[in-house]
């Protein structure tokens, strides 16, 4: 399509979820069936002023991209951020 989208869906390794925010309270579960959805999908297509997803491989977390995703070197694993 248009967003460039081609090749396989790849399922992820493992997820990690960590809150960081300020200490305004206690931490609590998150409720059951929260759905979450942030960001543009077709940021490549609509602008990245609503791509909150940054992507990037392992051992080079230094280096962030928002608009495509990175093709990472053997060993390391893509990140998403």
């Amino acid at each position: 399509g248009a967003e460039g989208n081609i090749g396989k869906i790849l399922k992820p390794a493992e997820a990690r979820i960590r809150f960081v925010g300020s200490r305004q309270g206690d931490v609590v579960a998150m409720p059951k069936f929260l759905r979450v959805i942030t960001g543009d999908a077709k940021s490549f297509t609509n602008g990245d002023a609503n791509a909150n997803a940054s992507w990037s491989c392992s051992g080079f977390e230094d280096r962030q991209v928002t608009d495509k995703y990175p093709l990472c070197p053997d060993g390391s694993q893509v990140l998403r951020t």
